[in-house]
């Protein structure tokens, strides 16, 4: 009797042991890890050409880098717009169109979440 609890311990030790060995290796995949995001540019460094303009707009509601990714994107999204940018630190945002675009569907891109725009003349 003196000898059951370890003689137990033994007999559960080697049939773990044995369940151990025969499980298959593991299948699980490392979670992705986070893309690093690409660079929004601050300011549109293209010369326009003819028949094209940059348009700047002073947007509210930025805070961070993300603010001015979203807004990058919402930007690119506008049928007509060239090229974008979006610089946090000073609050504005540009795009390169034709001079006959009109503003209304750049500002209803700048204008979403908390985010509010005006045209800088």
């Amino acid at each position: 009797m003196r000898f059951l609890p370890l003689v137990l311990v033994l007999v559960a030790g080697a049939a773990l042991a044995w369940i151990a060995l025969r499980a298959p290796a593991p299948t699980y995949e490392a979670p992705p890890r986070k893309q690093a995001t690409a660079t929004v540019p601050i300011a549109i460094a293209t010369t326009p050409a003819a028949g094209f303009a940059i348009r700047a707009y002073a947007v509210d509601g930025m805070c961070c880098e993300g603010c001015a990714a979203k807004l990058h994107v919402a930007l690119t999204a506008v049928d007509g717009v060239q090229e974008a940018a979006v610089d946090v630190l000073t609050g504005r945002a540009q795009v390169l169109v034709p001079e006959s675009a009109s503003d209304e569907p750049i500002l209803s891109a700048l204008r979403f979440e908390k985010y509010t725009a005006e045209p800088l003349h």
